[in-house]
């Protein structure tokens, strides 16, 4: 798994799944994850969003958060309210890895084309040049 490039949202919900399942508050693994994860855009605007009141909150959420990470958002603010999330972040594992499989699927579908832009750009003059040269040469003859 060296070099991929998880996001983050899903590093989160980890981050949540193994803390609820050592019997842990939703607090703590919040806590875990911001611990583990410094240098990143949504970490710092997750930390603002944990100071905001309710109504803030959302707002906040709706101009900086995409689609997943809100919903991961909302699930956790209802774990700080003390209901029972597991079920939830696990729905919401499976969403984030299915989605993160298409785009997966989709850049994999897109390489034959940008494999053929060398082929077509350096190899195949190679190829006409070493044609045209000898035959070039015996016409001058």
């Amino acid at each position: 798994m060296d070099g991929v490039n998880l996001p983050i949202v899903l590093v989160l919900v980890w981050d949540l799944k193994r803390v609820l399942d050592k019997g842990l508050s939703v607090q703590s693994g919040v806590q875990t994850f911001l611990k583990r994860k410094n240098d990143d855009k949504f970490v710092n605007q997750m930390r603002i969003w944990l100071q905001l009141d309710k109504n803030a909150r959302l707002v906040h959420a709706q101009k900086y958060f995409n689609m997943h990470q809100m919903a991961v958002l909302r699930t956790i603010e209802l774990g700080l309210s003390g209901q029972s999330i597991y079920e939830q972040i696990c729905n919401l594992e499976s969403e984030i890895v299915e989605t993160c499989e298409t785009d997966i699927q989709e850049h994999i579908a897109k390489l034959p084309i940008l494999m053929q832009i060398p082929l077509i750009f350096l190899v195949f003059p190679a190829i006409c040049i070493l044609l045209l040269v000898p035959t070039l040469a015996q016409l001058s003859f």
